[in-house]
């Protein structure tokens, strides 16, 4: 299937207060604070309540989350608190009975491989979207989202099967945002049926 549309990208970031004070980045990250693109979260652990704050302010200003991309390999709490509140969206909306609501929550928290496998495809229709004559992709003014992309690189593996990675060892590198796009192409790819779950 060939991809149609033009896509607007951007970034929510979090960072914990802890990591901040720790982070030879420190001084961006306290810019970026002061700009309003970074957020920070209290304390010495993610509280994901935060997070779930912050989608649910998008949703009420209008915004359609059609899917939530996650690492399976981290903390599954996050994503059942995602999941649990879902439910309580659902439920004050009156949609569905409850088999019916745990189907559409199962089918929108999605677990997304950060393997060669799954990221090598999405790779190439990143490249394929940014290096188009006119760019499938309208980048927001986030100075993460050049920062990230600066600091990261493509490793293949002995089958030619691309992932993202860092691209030096360097602390200062950070390449989330890098992998929450991927991720969300991942989504869109669902979306069209272009991969199955």
């Amino acid at each position: 299937n060939t991809m149609q549309g033009r896509f607007f990208v951007d970034t929510d970031c979090w960072v914990l207060e802890k990591t901040m004070k720790e982070s030879p980045n420190r001084p961006m990250y306290e810019e970026w604070v002061r700009q309003g693109w970074l957020h920070v979260c209290p304390g010495e652990v993610f509280d994901s309540t935060y997070a779930i704050n912050r989608i649910a302010e998008v949703v009420q200003a209008g915004v359609n989350i059609m899917y939530f991309g996650y690492d399976p390999a981290q903390n599954a709490q996050p994503i059942n608190q995602l999941k649990a509140w879902l439910q309580t969206l659902f439920q004050q909306r009156g949609e569905a009975s409850m088999k019916q609501l745990a189907e559409t929550i199962q089918h929108m928290v999605v677990p997304v491989s950060q393997t060669a496998m799954t990221q090598n495809p999405r790779i190439g229709e990143l490249e394929h979207m940014i290096l188009e004559k006119e760019p499938w992709l309208n980048f927001s003014a986030n100075p993460m989202i050049p920062f990230c992309f600066g600091n990261c690189a493509a490793e293949a593996n002995s089958s030619d099967l691309r992932r993202i990675v860092k691209g030096g060892p360097q602390p200062t590198h950070k390449i989330d945002f890098v992998h929450a796009l991927l991720d969300a192409l991942y989504c869109f790819d669902l979306s069209e049926n272009r991969v199955s779950e």
